[in-house]
């Protein structure tokens, strides 16, 4: 059996900052969109499981 691991996404403009189980673990910059959708992806013969998706505006 897998271990469940947490994955947050916070984006503030055009900084992106990614976290596994709390822990940073990278942040960008990207200007390539300026709006758009929300959406989970993943690789040819791989799959996921996902028990609690949420999406939030912060203040």
């Amino acid at each position: 059996m897998h271990t469940p691991t947490t994955v947050d996404i916070a984006v503030n403009g055009q900084q992106f900052s990614f976290y596994a189980n709390g822990r940073a673990l990278s942040s960008i910059t990207d200007s390539t969109y300026t709006s758009g959708t929300v959406g989970i992806a993943v690789g040819q013969n791989a799959s996921i499981v996902a028990s609690n998706f949420a999406l939030y505006q912060v203040a």
